[in-house]
C-alpha cells in the first residue's frame, strides 16, 4: 500500500513539474485568447481568434472557463436577420494546443466564410513554410523551384488543392509552419484532416497573421459546423511538423491495400496494345500502364452491356482518330491485361466518376428504337437513365432550362457520383471490371478537379453555396468511395486517382 502511494506521489510531482515548465502559456486577456511560447530562451506570443467576416457581435464574448489549461469562450454573431453562436475551446496538450470551434445557427440556413486566425505579436525572425509549389517570393517563375524553402511571412492567398492543376497560389496539405531558426523552435498550425473540409483557403500577412478561411459551410440549427486545429511545437524543420501529421492522420497518407506498394512506380498512360521489349522496359523501371481507355464506346460506358465477351463495339474516336482496328471487346480488354501481367507489369483500367458521355447535345433528341439499343448512344443512355446526376449551372439559367455543365473533353458532361442511379451504375461498372478483366490490378480515376463543384439540385445537409442548399462533390466523392473502396479491396484490386484537387481527402 505504501509503495503504491509513493509511486502515485512521484507521478503527481512529475506532472506538476512538467506543467510548471510547459513551453506554452494560455491566458484570456482583454477579450482575446493569447498563448505564450517560452522555450530555449524565446518568449513570443500569439493570439487565437475565430471570425465570421461581414457579421456583427450582439454581445461581448462570454468567458465560460479559464483554468490555465483550458479556455472556453462563446459569442453570438448576427448577419442581417441570421444568427449563430460561436464557441471556442482551447486545451493544452502534450504536443501544444488543440483548438475546437463550433458554430450553431438559429433559424434558416445561411453561410459566410469562417476565418480561424493565429496572429503572432511580431513576425520578426519568423520563417514560414507550407505545402506550396514554391515559397512565393518571386513574382513569376519559369523553371522549377524548391518547394521546401521557407520565406518570411508575406501577404499571400493560397487555395487548398489549387483552383486548377496549373495553380501556383496553392497548398496541398493544410499545415502552416513557423520557424525561429536561431533557437531551433518550430510551431505548426494544422487543420484537422478528420473535419469536413469543403473550400479552404490560407491567408498569411507580413504582420504575423496566418488564417484558414473555411467557405460554403452551412450554418443552421440542424447542422453544427465543427473545425479543429492542432498547434504543434517541434524543431525548426518542416519535416517534424509533417511527421506529426503523418503519425496522427496515418490513414490519410498510407493506403489500406498493400498491393499499392507493389504497383507504385514508373508508368505510362497509353492506349498502345502491341508488343513490348520487356527487358528494355524493366531496365527503365517501368511497372504500370494506366490504360488510356479509348476502347470504350463513350466516356463512362467503360464495359457496355454486350451479349457475350466476344461481341465487339466501336471504340471512341477522340478527335476523329481511330485506335487500332477501331473495335474493342471484353475479350480483347482481358487478354491485354493478361499479357501485361505475364510480362511482370500491372494494368490499371481507366475510370471516371464525374464525367459521362461524348457529343452530348441539348436539348435531347431521341434516337434509340428499343431498350436494348439504349446504351449504344451516349445521349439516349444519359437522358433516359442518368439525367438526375447531371450538374447544371447554378442560378444562371431559368428553371425550365436543364442544360448540363460541359467538360472540356469531347463534349462530355459533369456528373454527381452521389446520385443514386449514377452511383449504382458506377458500382456495376466496377464489378464488371473485377469480373471481366481479372488480370487488371484495379482502376485509376480521372478528373477529380470536378470535386470543387456543388450540385444545386441536391442537399448534403452540410454545404451552402450561392445562397442555396447544395451537395458538395467532395462529399459525393466520399459517398461513392465508401462503397467503391471496399468493393475493389475485397477483390484485391487497387484504386489510384489523378490528384487534380487537394480537397478530395
Amino acid at each position: 500500500m505504501k509503495k503504491t502511494a509513493v509511486v502515485m506521489l512521484f507521478l503527481a510531482i512529475t506532472f506538476l513539474s512538467h506543467a510548471q515548465n510547459y513551453p506554452l502559456s494560455l491566458e484570456y486577456k482583454e477579450g482575446k485568447i493569447k498563448a505564450g511560447l517560452h522555450s530555449n530562451g524565446v518568449h513570443r506570443y500569439f493570439s487565437l481568434e475565430s471570425v465570421l467576416p461581414q457579421t456583427t457581435t450582439d454581445t461581448s464574448t462570454e468567458l465560460i472557463l479559464n483554468d490555465g489549461n483550458t479556455i472556453i469562450t462563446r459569442k453570438t454573431v448576427r448577419y442581417f436577420e441570421n444568427e449563430c453562436t460561436v464557441a471556442n475551446t482551447i486545451i493544452k496538450t502534450v504536443y501544444g494546443l488543440q483548438w475546437d470551434i463550433e458554430i450553431i445557427g438559429n433559424g434558416k440556413p445561411w453561410s459566410v466564410p469562417i476565418e480561424t486566425i493565429l496572429k503572432w505579436d511580431t513576425s520578426k525572425d519568423i520563417q514560414f513554410w507550407t505545402t506550396w509549389p514554391d515559397n512565393q517570393t518571386k513574382q513569376e517563375v519559369t523553371e522549377w523551384q524548391d518547394p521546401f524553402e521557407t520565406a518570411a511571412l508575406q501577404n499571400l492567398s493560397l487555395v487548398y488543392g489549387g483552383e486548377t492543376h496549373w495553380s501556383r497560389n496553392a497548398f496541398s496539405i493544410p499545415i502552416a509552419s513557423c520557424f525561429i531558426n536561431e533557437k531551433n523552435i518550430g510551431l505548426s498550425f494544422i487543420q484537422s484532416l478528420q473535419d469536413t473540409i469543403l473550400d479552404l483557403e490560407m491567408h498569411t500577412a507580413a504582420n504575423g497573421s496566418i488564417a484558414y478561411r473555411h467557405i460554403n459551410h452551412r450554418i443552421s440549427k440542424e447542422n453544427t459546423v465543427h473545425i479543429r486545429h492542432h498547434i504543434v511545437l517541434h524543431e525548426a524543420d518542416w519535416r517534424t511538423g509533417m511527421k506529426w501529421m503523418y503519425e496522427n492522420f496515418t490513414g490519410f497518407f498510407l493506403p489500406q491495400q498493400p498491393l499499392v506498394n507493389d504497383i507504385a512506380g514508373c508508368g505510362a498512360y497509353s492506349s498502345y496494345e502491341g508488343e513490348l521489349d520487356t527487358a528494355k522496359y524493366k531496365k527503365m523501371a517501368f511497372g504500370i500502364n494506366w490504360k488510356a481507355s479509348l476502347d470504350f464506346p463513350y466516356m463512362g460506358m467503360f464495359i457496355p452491356p454486350v451479349n457475350n465477351d466476344d461481341e465487339k463495339w466501336i471504340r471512341y474516336k477522340q478527335g476523329g482518330v481511330t485506335v487500332g482496328d477501331g473495335y474493342a471487346s471484353v475479350k480483347t480488354l482481358s487478354e491485354y491485361s493478361e499479357r501485361f501481367k505475364k510480362k511482370g507489369f500491372h494494368t490499371l483500367s481507366y475510370f471516371n466518376v464525374t464525367e459521362f458521355g461524348n457529343k452530348i447535345i441539348y436539348p435531347y433528341q431521341r434516337t434509340y428504337s428499343s431498350e436494348e439499343d439504349l446504351w449504344k448512344n451516349a445521349n439516349d443512355f444519359l437522358y433516359n437513365k442518368l439525367s438526375s446526376a447531371m450538374l447544371r449551372p447554378q442560378k444562371i439559367m431559368p428553371d425550365w432550362d436543364n442544360r448540363p455543365i460541359y467538360s472540356n473533353w469531347e463534349d462530355c458532361v459533369a456528373m454527381d457520383p452521389a446520385d443514386s442511379a449514377y452511383q449504382s451504375f458506377l458500382l456495376q461498372q466496377a464489378m464488371l471490371h473485377i469480373e471481366k478483366i481479372p488480370a487488371s490490378s484495379g482502376i485509376c480515376i480521372d478528373r477529380l478537379d470536378w470535386l470543387r463543384y456543388y450540385n444545386s439540385a441536391a442537399d448534403d445537409g452540410v454545404s451552402f453555396a450561392n445562397a442555396n442548399k447544395t451537395r458538395s462533390l467532395i462529399l459525393s466523392w466520399k459517398s461513392i468511395m465508401a462503397k467503391l473502396g471496399p468493393l475493389m479491396h475485397q477483390h484485391n484490386k487497387v484504386i489510384f486517382v489523378t490528384h487534380f484537387t487537394g480537397a478530395w481527402t
